[in-house]
C-alpha cells in the first residue's frame, strides 16, 4: 500500500508532483522486428498520445527513454517527440520538470543539465559489468 506504480500516471509526494511513463520506441519501426521484451514499446502515434498526457507542471518526470538532443543518449535511442512535448511546446503554462530521470541508453550513464532541468540517465551497464569480487 506504500507503492505507486506510475504507468501514464502521477502522484504527489511531500509537495512534489511525480509523473511516470514506461513507453519506449517500437523496434518494429526502427529495426523492423519485434523482441520478446516489447511490453512498453509504442508506435509513434501511441507515444505522441503518451507524451501529451504528461502534466504541464511536473517536478519529477520518470521515463524509460531519454529526450532527444539533451545529451546522455544516442540519436537512435531517444525520442524527439518527448523533447517537443516536454521542453519545446511553446505553451506558456508548461514548465519543464526539475528532474527528468530515465534509462534505456546503457552506454550513457550520468547526469547533466538542460536549462532548469537536471537530466539523469540511471542505466548502470558499466556498474553491472564490474565484478567487485574478482
Amino acid at each position: 500500500s506504500n507503492v505507486n506504480y506510475l504507468c501514464q500516471s502521477g502522484v504527489e509526494y511531500r509537495g512534489l508532483t511525480i509523473y511516470g511513463t514506461p513507453s519506449t520506441i517500437c523496434r518494429m519501426e526502427t529495426v523492423g522486428e519485434r523482441k520478446k521484451s516489447n511490453g512498453f514499446e509504442r508506435t509513434i502515434s501511441e507515444r505522441f498520445n503518451d507524451w501529451k498526457s504528461i502534466p504541464r507542471r511536473v517536478d519529477v518526470l520518470l521515463t524509460h527513454l531519454p529526450p532527444a538532443g539533451m545529451g546522455l543518449s544516442t540519436v537512435e535511442a531517444s525520442c524527439p517527440m518527448l523533447t517537443s512535448a516536454v521542453y519545446q511546446t511553446g505553451d506558456k503554462k508548461r514548465h519543464p520538470p526539475r528532474l527528468h530521470a530515465f534509462g534505456h541508453v546503457h552506454s550513457q550513464f550520468g547526469v547533466s543539465r538542460h536549462e532548469t532541468t537536471i537530466l539523469s540517465n540511471g542505466c548502470q551497464e558499466r556498474l553491472l559489468r564490474t565484478d567487485l569480487y574478482g
